[in-house]
């Protein structure tokens, strides 16, 4: 499987590569964009300047340094939806892309998927995790508007991963592995991860949950994801089924995020893809995850921050 990993400078790109990265993705917010409409309705649901290429021509060295390392670039053009006064600047995005070659396009928004392919742009779409693809009619829906890849929901279980992989074998399919676990179904979700500079999201605050009925488990669980360290999530153990199954890449979230946090996670990845080529079976790959969770987080693993708990 191929390791994808975020990229927000330049200088990334090199070191993450030999950390095992095979292929990068990344966003950029044009001024255009934050003068026309600041956090309102963002461009690639990041509206914080650590998240972003800082210029047109930053990004344009990144796209050239991943191809000069023989690795693709991928942008986020990634919300939801965009009103029709915003798809020309969006459109504007998408022809500079084309115009530095980059290998393909983050999407989720379907009238924006639409007016790409009635334009005939020569790019590569990829379904974005905030389309909500979460069974294989969804991801043959996508397939049929012409995507060439499809990034599962983060709720999913491998064996629910396994059958939609299955069932669409025309396809590639990625899903993310470390780092943002999320309690929302993403394709829901009308949060943004703002300029806040802890990089606590509005779904992170600290809350006390008081039933009006008798406690239920999903209270309790609802509770504790804003105490959980739920961005240092880890799905390692979830590897092998994935891999078996024939996921194309696995995807380390965490754009925004230290040069040293993304290294560390590729390398877990990379060293558990090595294993994996010597023939390891099933246990001793999970075994091999749960010691690479321990030196990773120096923490046991924990239900809340692990993407695929019943593997564990």
């Amino acid at each position: 499987m191929k390791i994808l990993a975020p990229v927000d400078h330049v200088e990334e790109i090199e070191t993450l590569a030999e950390a095992g990265a095979d292929e990068f993705y990344g966003g950029f917010l044009p001024a255009e964009w934050n003068t026309a409409y600041a956090d309102v309705g963002s461009l690639n649901k990041r509206t914080f300047a650590d998240a972003q290429f800082s210029t047109t021509d930053e990004l344009a060295a990144g796209v050239e340094a991943a191809h000069t390392l023989s690795r693709p670039f991928f942008l986020t053009l990634n919300n939801n939806f965009y009103s029709p006064a915003q798809l020309p600047l969006v459109l504007r995005e998408i022809e500079r892309a084309v115009q530095f070659k980059i290998d393909a396009l983050i999407v989720a928004d379907p009238g924006l998927i639409l007016e790409i392919k009635k334009r005939r742009y020569p790019i590569e779409l990829h379904i974005s995790i905030l389309a909500g693809v979460m069974n294989s009619a969804a991801a043959r829906f996508y397939g049929d508007l012409g995507a060439a890849r499809v990034v599962l929901d983060r709720s999913l279980t491998t064996a629910e991963a396994a059958r939609i992989i299955a069932a669409e074998p025309e396809m590639d399919f990625e899903s993310f592995l470390m780092y943002g676990k999320c309690p929302n179904v993403e394709g829901l979700c009308s949060f943004f991860h703002d300029d806040n500079p802890e990089h606590i999201w509005p779904c992170g605050y600290p809350c006390d949950l008081e039933p009006t009925t008798e406690a239920s488990p999903a209270s309790a669980a609802h509770a504790a994801w804003s105490t959980k360290p739920r961005g240092n999530a880890c799905g390692l153990c979830g590897y092998y089924t994935l891999e078996t199954a024939g996921l194309s890449a696995v995807k380390i979230a965490g754009r925004g995020r230290r040069t040293e946090d993304k290294t560390r996670a590729v390398r877990a990845v990379a060293a558990l893809r090595d294993v994996s080529l010597t023939g390891a079976g099933p246990a001793a790959m999970a075994e091999v995850a749960r010691q690479s969770h321990a030196e990773l987080f120096n923490a046991d693993c924990d239900p809340y921050s692990c993407y695929f708990p019943a593997e564990d």
